[in-house]
């Protein structure tokens, strides 16, 4: 997880959505260096996302949803491509479905020509052969973002509560010129819809809803 990264240079902020105060004191006793924001009401992963980056203090901004788990060298290889590129502002990680399954979840996001956003290779299997290339935006359960792109675009769209407001967010900053790198070996598992649930009817209205918001 987090805590056995290569790259050490970093700060948590930890925000919750929706737990009881038990829960928050446990969190808080058993990781003290973590900053909390403690929500009592759920404000979604855009509401959430914004507080964290308020609160941060860094150049750069790494979201990680609670249904990731990063590989030991994922901030490593994101920090290798921070500076490389002035106006790569955006850095997208290859997520795994999680289990050890060794197919990909996505390996940045695209638009279709419908204006639909959609995984690049999703359900594809990985592959070695696969390379560093500009891609549209990443996915915001596990992405890298330059502060400098919510000083000039602003920030995650709260009426999207959760899903599609990483594609939002994308769309805002490409347009004011900014690029989104794909890094192959910035490895993350996801263990999809821990939040939600697979087929639950509020995942299908959110992502419904979403979809045609953002086109």
């Amino acid at each position: 997880g987090i805590y056995q990264q290569s790259f050490r240079e970093f700060e948590i902020i930890l925000v919750t959505n929706g737990l009881t105060r038990g829960q928050v004191n446990s969190l808080r006793n058993r990781y003290s260096s973590v900053r909390i924001v403690e929500n009592e009401e759920n404000k979604g992963c855009a509401g959430g996302r914004n507080q964290g980056i308020q609160e941060a203090r860094g150049n750069y901004i790494v979201t990680l949803d609670d249904d990731m788990i990063p590989d030991s060298g994922w901030l490593e290889e994101l920090m290798r491509y921070a500076s490389k590129n002035e106006k790569a502002g955006m850095l997208a990680s290859k997520i795994l479905f999680g289990f050890n399954s060794g197919f990909i979840d996505s390996a940045g996001m695209e638009i279709s020509k419908d204006g639909n956003a959609y995984s690049r290779n999703g359900l594809s299997r990985d592959s070695e052969f696969d390379q560093v290339e500009e891609v549209f935006g990443p996915c915001g359960g596990a992405a890298f973002y330059k502060k400098e792109i919510f000083e000039d675009v602003g920030f995650f769209d709260d009426d999207f509560f959760i899903y599609y407001e990483d594609i939002d967010l994308a769309f805002r900053a490409r347009l004011a010129g900014w690029q989104c790198l794909y890094v192959r070996n910035a490895v993350v598992f996801h263990y999809h819809s821990w939040s939600l649930g697979q087929e639950s009817s509020g995942k299908t209205y959110l992502l419904e809803r979403n979809r045609i918001l953002t086109i």
